[in-house]
Order: structure tokens, then sequence, then C-alpha cells
């Protein structure tokens, strides 16, 4: 857990047009005048309307859909949402992509809104939880628990990231992966130094949550040191539609002059909150094709 200080670095991005994020707001709060903005309301019983707001009273809101204009009480109204009318493709409301802040494993650059949070489930066994502290801060933490072995034998983690930079279209963050395994605390030949280890990692993303390409470099550390060789971390999404999206994550290093790595390639089937990953993992050397399958999940609350 020692040698946090270690700076990482610098990426220079291009900047590309990207439609902003929905943004969460009081109904006081909307713009009625705006034609290219639309929004999402939410009512008490589940239902979503989609259209855009043009009248907000003290006791309704009117609102024109797709097809006809209504009036919705305000005390029916759970949560609204604003945003680019770009958002709508055919009519068809897409929703952000609820796993924006991540790729496969890594991390991409964008950070949770404060006070939103995420379950990530790998294959069962590997669980994790990130809570967005402020809109620039995320801490994560997860554990793994496979059956038939100890609590203590298992391997503990946080992950803490930091939003350091947005200008357009871009956003660059800092952060780590910090694992440890309580039960090699036990035996003799380790001591407290080297049964901790991870990653000190940067990261850039371009393109905006629905579809994007993210480039970062990491550092791996254990038993006090840090590694002199960084890995480059690179992925990306590509929202192919309402339901589902592309999605990419390597890992390259070097070793003895070699590259050595991993590659992956699958699907993200995405809900409003909830999101699945399917692809397929491959190392640089000696392949196999068409790759280990990697299942996961994840729940955005």
């Amino acid at each position: 857990m020692r040698r946090l200080g270690y700076a990482v670095l610098l990426i220079v991005l291009l900047a590309v047009p990207r439609v902003a994020p929905a943004q969460r707001l009081g109904v006081d709060r909307v713009n009625t005048s705006d034609t290219l903005l639309a929004h999402s309301v939410r009512l008490r019983d589940g239902s979503t309307l989609i259209g855009r707001i043009t009248v907000v009273t003290p006791d309704s809101v009117r609102m024109q859909l797709r097809t006809m204009p209504i009036t919705v009480p305000r005390s029916d109204i759970a949560e609204v949402r604003q945003f680019a009318r770009a958002r709508l493709h055919g009519g068809e409301y897409w929703p952000e992509n609820p796993m924006s802040t991540r790729l496969l494993f890594a991390q991409t650059a964008y950070p949770l809104e404060r006070g939103e949070a995420y379950y990530t489930n790998l294959w069962l066994f590997i669980h994790g939880i990130a809570v967005g502290v402020t809109d620039r801060l995320t801490l994560g933490a997860g554990f793994t628990l496979i059956p038939g072995i100890g609590v203590r034998d298992n391997v503990f983690y946080v992950a803490p990231k930091l939003s350091v930079l947005r200008s357009g279209s871009a956003e660059f963050a800092l952060g780590a992966l910090l694992a440890w395994a309580p039960a090699l605390n036990d035996r003799n030949d380790f001591t407290d130094e080297n049964t901790t280890g991870g990653i000190l990692y940067g990261v850039g993303s371009i393109g905006g949550r629905d579809s994007n390409a993210s480039l970062g470099l990491g550092w791996w550390y254990g038993g006090g040191n840090v590694s002199s060789r960084p890995v480059v971390i690179t992925g990306g999404q590509w929202r192919a539609s309402r339901r589902l999206a592309l999605i990419s994550e390597d890992w390259l290093s070097t070793h003895n002059g070699h590259a050595v790595g991993a590659v992956s390639y699958g699907l993200r089937f995405l809900g409003e909150r909830l999101s699945a990953d399917f692809a397929f993992v491959n190392v640089t050397e000696s392949p196999i094709f068409p790759g280990a399958p990697w299942l996961s999940i994840a729940v955005k609350f």
C-alpha cells in the first residue's frame, strides 16, 4: 500500500464532437424554449414519457410527444432528464450507456456522477461496487468469493479514480487498483508489503459516453516495487443500437524485447440500468480461437 505517490502520464487527445449526456434536473429548471432539447420523464408508476416539455405550471407539466401533446400532474413525476434531441434515433430515445465508466475490466476516463453507483459481477466469483463521491471522484471496491475456500483466502481490492481534465470531447483521469490477500499475512514467508499489489494508471477517453475510445498507461506494483515498464491499455465501445454496443479492450507491454499482452472483443447488451458483457479474451503469444469467454453483468443505481 506504500508508494502511492507515483505520477502517471500525459495523453494528448483530439477534440471531436460528441452528444452531451442527459442531465437530471428539477422540473422548474427545465428549458422549455430550446427546440434542440428533449426530455425523458419517468413517472412514479415506472413508465417513461419521451418528448419535449413545453410548459411548466405549479401543478402540471405539458409535454409534446411524437404524436400528441399530453399534460402530466407534477405529483406523478419521479424524475426528469434533459438531453440533446440528437439522442433520439428514428423517434426512439437511446438512454445513456449505463457502463460508460468502464470497459470489460479497465476504467475509462469518465467518472460516475455524484450519488450514482453500480454493482458488477464477473463469472459469479468476482464482485465489485463503485460510487460517485463527487462528479469527479469515483471510489470502487470489491472481492472474490470462491466456493470452498475461507473468506481470508480471497482477494480484496479498492479502486479510486479521479477525473482531472474535461475539455470538450476529451476527459482524462488518474486512478489505481490496490489489491491484497489477507491469508498471505498468516504465512511466515510473507509480509504486509509483499501481500499487496495492483496498478497505477492514467487514462484518456474521447468521443462521449455512448461511443468512445480510451488510451492509458499503467504501472504494475507489488512487493514494495513499481514496474519500470508501463503497460499500454487501449479500448473502446461503439453503440450499434439502442440495446447493443461493440466493445474491445487490450493490454500490451514488452518482455525481453517482445510484445506481450491480452486482446479482447465482444458485445455489450444495454438496458436502462443493466448491462451484460459477453466477450472473448486472447493472449498475444500462442492465441486460441475464438479465445477464453468473458461474461459479466453490471447494475447501475
